[in-house]
């Protein structure tokens, strides 16, 4: 009984006691977005891989995003994402902010076909083209379709 108690423990500290907060490993994603051939400012990019919490960030005035999985930790987890890429924000009288009209087709958003895969290298450069009129996408053109 004993044997079996100190198995059970065991196997409960290798498997269990890990932080289910703590992230997956994480690796460096940026990239552009344009629309209709414009640098997309103040979009919100989001990949999600299904498994684990995604990662998001803002695009600049040039389009220029950063994805970060959480406050102060940059990058996604490895593996397939789905990516959803959005403008609008609802408003918030608390921040004195105003509702922004979607801009981005749904195609690209919440109905996302856009798929990338985040490679475990120490930079992976993610860029999207879109259109206002166009059939649902493939992949995003990365730095290795270049």
């Amino acid at each position: 009984m004993t044997q079996v108690f100190c198995v059970g423990i065991s196997l409960w500290i290798m498997s269990g006691c890990a932080n289910p907060d703590a992230p997956p490993a994480l690796y460096p994603v940026e990239g552009r977005v344009t629309l209709d051939g414009k640098p997309l400012a103040g979009a919100v990019v989001t990949f999600e891989p299904g498994k684990h919490h995604g990662s998001s960030g803002v695009t600049n005035e040039l389009g220029f995003y950063f994805l970060q999985f959480r406050e102060g930790l940059p990058g996604a987890a490895a593996g397939g994402h789905v990516v959803t890429i959005t403008t609008h924000r609802r408003a918030n009288k608390d921040q004195n902010l105003a509702e922004v009209p979607e801009l981005v087709p749904a195609i690209y958003n919440e109905q996302s076909t856009l798929k990338v895969e985040v490679a475990k290298l120490p930079a992976n450069e993610h860029n999207f083209e879109l259109l206002t009129t166009s059939k649902p996408p493939g992949k995003s053109k990365s730095s290795k379709d270049h």
